[in-house]
């Protein structure tokens, strides 16, 4: 990639400017429909996500397009004065400003706290490094500190549960880091040791003992607390999963890419400040269209300007963009053969919510060997292989998602799984560390109760149920008035399952 921009100097990365111009332009687009009703988004929750699954990654991809546009119209404004703007720079300052609007209209949409952040730092970058932009702040200090002491505490108290929640994320992921003697756990297995972590964590103030839960009542905490896939700090989770020292390299490869960029007066300069700073509250260097962009602006750094542009360069040019162009066609069929395999999974998820596990167990084997590092996927897999009273294989299936997640689900699972093995001691266990996954649950003490009923331990049971009585969770509703009900229908044989 660097020597198709190395051979079509300047005019090669006006072109790639254009293209990525061309695809914001394609994804406000899409919102707009979206918004309006036109086109139905990727996520039922929400009205606009673009191509993504969720509104996030969308105000991020926005916010990386817009700072790139933004600069290419200062850039262009700025050159303008000394020489005649050719015909390329034209239609290019003309298709900055339909994306810059576009985006303008969009990320408001998206409700993305972080890609506002990260357009501000990215314009302030801008203020800094160009002197007359600088004096004017310099000038009038006390309104900018203002203004964004305004914006930071809107931030914070416009999803005020979620900003905690987030807090607490960071927090459980430097201990995560700590904890792991600061040597990565591996690419993919950032969710079982967020678990792990927060698992301990609880432990410290959450205990059951002859049946009784005992926990502090005013910890908000665990109210707040949450199972996330993803780490929503790029850099926390590399460290998780890499280590310190890879993390380390990650963050001079950034400063040297930024560095360059910077020295060469390219916009790619500040649309990298803004995807760098939505890594720290989102996840894009986890989605592959983020990764093309870094790719982008890595390769660009790397070349030298050439504003030449010959036939000879014009071939070599062409003929370099037959290499990428084969890697992401190969790349995109593999993804798409992936997308595939778990869209044909989801179509037949309706027999695993009717309860025809029989059936489901047979496509789960059929999907399997595309599939067995899904989740969500392994732990249906293992409950209908339970259901179908195969529990040691169900047993083996659910152990091989225990090494990518740490699902609260998985662990009720296992705890049946144990309790049908008269493995009441590790049962007990199973249920508690699930409770302990996410404490604001209540489901996982109803189990206890039942484990702690049908091995008849019957103070054990009583004071389950007196707590399960007395306790409070993140969110009274239908399921957890569904539990307590269940608790009178125990001492008639009567379980059921949620």
């Amino acid at each position: 990639m660097r020597l198709l921009f190395q051979s079509g100097g300047l005019i090669a990365q006006k072109l790639v400017l254009l293209a990525v111009e061309a695809v914001t332009c394609y994804e406000s687009f899409l919102g707009l429909l979206q918004i309006t009703g036109v086109v139905s988004s990727n996520n039922y929750l929400f009205a606009c996500t673009g191509t993504f699954d969720n509104p996030g990654p969308m105000g991020g991809f926005l916010a990386i397009g817009f700072c790139i546009s933004l600069a290419e119209i200062l850039l262009i404004k700025r050159q303008s004065g000394s020489k005649p703007v050719s015909t390329l720079d034209r239609i290019i300052l003309g298709t900055s400003y339909l994306t810059a609007i576009l985006c303008a209209i969009i990320i408001p949409s998206t409700q993305s706290r972080a890609a506002w952040l990260s357009i501000i730092v990215s314009v302030f970058f801008y203020c800094v490094k160009h002197p007359k932009t600088f004096i004017w702040i310099k000038a009038h200090w006390l309104v900018v500190i203002t203004c964004m002491i305004i914006f930071l505490s809107s931030v914070f108290f416009f999803k005020r549960q979620s900003a905690n929640g987030r807090r607490f994320t960071y927090k459980m992921e430097l201990m995560t880091i700590r904890r792991n003697g600061f040597i990565g756990v591996g690419m993919g297995h950032f969710s079982n040791a967020y678990g792990a972590t927060q698992r301990e964590y609880f432990s410290r103030t959450i205990s059951i003992s002859d049946g009784e839960l005992r926990y502090i009542e005013s910890d908000k905490e665990r109210l707040i607390a949450d199972n996330p896939k993803v780490g929503f700090n790029d850099y926390l989770q590399f460290g998780i999963e890499f280590g310190v020292g890879p993390l380390i390299l990650l963050l001079s490869l950034i400063i040297m890419i930024l560095y360059r960029l910077s020295r060469l007066d390219s916009p790619f300069c500040y649309g990298l400040v803004s995807m760098m700073v939505f890594a720290f509250f989102s996840y894009p260097l986890s989605l592959w269209e983020f990764l093309v962009l870094f790719l982008v602006f890595a390769a660009i750094a790397g070349c030298k300007t050439e504003k030449s542009f010959s036939k000879a360069c014009f071939l070599l040019f062409a003929l370099s963009c037959l290499i990428p162009i084969a890697v992401f066609h190969k790349s995109a069929v593999a993804v798409r053969l992936s997308n595939e395999t778990e869209k044909l999974w989801k179509r037949q998820r309706p027999i695993f919510e009717s309860g025809d596990y029989r059936s489901y167990e047979y496509c789960c084997s059929q999907l399997y060997p595309d599939l067995q590092f899904n989740c969500a996927f392994l732990y249906e897999y293992a409950y209908s292989l339970f259901e179908n009273g195969k529990i040691e294989e169900s047993e083996k299936v659910l152990n091989q998602s225990f090494a990518l997640s740490g699902n609260p689900l998985s662990f009720i699972l296992l705890g049946d799984i144990h309790k049908k093995q008269g493995l009441i001691i590790e049962a007990e266990q199973d249920y508690l560390n699930s409770f302990l996954a996410l404490p604001d649950r209540l489901y996982p003490l109803y189990k206890l109760a039942v484990l702690y009923y049908d091995s008849n331990q019957a103070e054990k049971y009583q004071n389950m149920v007196r707590s399960i009585e007395e306790f409070h969770p993140r969110i009274e509703s239908e399921s957890t008035n569904e539990v307590r009900k269940l608790l009178n229908n125990i001492g008639y044989g009567h379980e059921k399952t949620l």
